[in-house]
């Protein structure tokens, strides 16, 4: 449904509590991975699989165009169109040192996923727009979704701006660039070295800067 009526879309990101019951390997993801596959979608997919001792675990899984999950050894994963993606779940979505490491290890968007009852909700916009600015990252947050609990989606540009923003059921589109990040990581390497040399007269405005690199 989501690609018919989204052609364009490359990533789907799921919220917790959409596959409950379920083991990474078994049916439930079998099938999900192949209408990736079927539709050329990459999905980011919280699994909550029950343990022996009555608690449950939530694992996330990226699945990509087709259908295979990928795995990486470190913070940051392959994403669609060579971006490349971090995926932080609960108190370390909202956690700083989380978000730079990811940043440093070259995250070019923030999935960040939170539970229903995370207690850190009133803060959720506060943290994904801190992220997105003091790492030159896009943050693309949902929290809620399971239990009944609306679902809350925000999507922060690299200057800290909101993209895209929406509670509910129906799905929120976005519109990523991941060239603007790397556009801005250019241009604040650029001007850090030219502050170091004495010589800084760059206007402040990251937006405009990173449009015009873009463009180039």
């Amino acid at each position: 449904a989501l690609r018919q009526a989204e052609p364009r879309v490359d990533l789907a990101v799921l919220p917790e509590g959409t596959l409950t019951g379920a083991a990474p390997n078994g049916r439930a993801v079998g099938l999900i991975r192949r209408v990736c596959r079927a539709n050329r979608l990459w999905t980011c997919l919280p699994v909550t699989m029950p343990v022996t001792d009555g608690r449950a675990q939530t694992q996330i899984l990226l699945i990509d165009a087709t259908g295979e999950v990928r795995r990486a050894a470190g913070p940051v994963l392959p994403g669609p169109r060579g971006s490349r993606l971090a995926i932080l779940r609960g108190a370390d979505a909202v956690d700083a040192d989380r978000a730079r490491a990811a940043a440093e290890a070259g995250a070019e968007v923030l999935i960040r996923l939170a539970a229903p009852d995370a207690p850190f909700a009133d803060i959720w916009g506060a943290t994904g727009e801190a992220q997105a600015f003091c790492n030159l990252v896009i943050t693309a947050s949902l929290a809620g979704g399971g239990g009944g609990a609306p679902t809350q989606a925000l999507v922060m540009h690299v200057d800290g701006t909101p993209t895209a923003a929406g509670t509910g059921p129906a799905p929120l589109v976005a519109h990523l660039r991941p060239d603007l990040v790397r556009a801005a990581r250019r241009f604040w390497a650029d001007a850090r070295a030219q502050s170091r040399a004495g010589r800084l007269d760059t206007p402040c405005d990251i937006r405009d800067r990173t449009l015009t690199e873009a463009a180039r």
